[in-house]
């Protein structure tokens, strides 16, 4: 399965080849990882990339779909989350360059924590502009982002 072909799915239909067994979400996942590690060097959307705790996730959900106990219509879809969302043991900074020191946070935020009861397999976190006050892109902590659609 290619990026493209990823892209172009709605989430029932990739949930119904989850089902089906068609896609497996260790499969979608590295399709996911890499087109997003190829395309991120030029828009800077993502940190923190996380591949052998999102494939240990993958792998569980696997285990459930073929068991017919799939949590849900999340399992094993993969995503990220905004810089803003606290997640126990990932970078809390609110896209601020003086938070670069502080220590990953120590609780799950409510849409963290309804992530993973859900099955989300989350590989990385998003960039985002200071407290996310602008809507331009730019952070002291991770730099320009970038429309990819329209680099400039």
């Amino acid at each position: 399965m290619s990026a493209a072909e990823l892209i172009g799915m709605s989430l029932a239909g990739l949930t119904e080849a989850y089902a089906s067994r068609a896609l497996s979400p260790v499969e979608v996942l590295r399709t996911v990882l890499g087109h997003a590690e190829a395309v991120n060097p030029a828009i800077n959307a993502l940190f923190c990339f996380r591949p052998e705790q999102a494939i240990a996730s993958a792998q569980g959900s696997e285990a459930r779909w073929k068991a017919g106990a799939a949590l849900g219509p999340l399992d094993g879809v993969p995503m990220t989350v905004k810089d803003s969302v606290a997640m126990i043991g990932w970078p809390y900074f609110h896209g601020i360059g003086a938070n670069r020191a502080l220590p990953p946070s120590n609780y799950d935020s409510p849409p963290a924590i309804a992530l993973r009861e859900a099955g989300a397999v989350i590989f990385a976190k998003t960039t985002m502009p200071d407290c996310g006050l602008m809507a331009s892109g730019i952070s002291s902590l991770h730099g320009v982002t970038r429309n990819p659609w329209g680099l400039a």
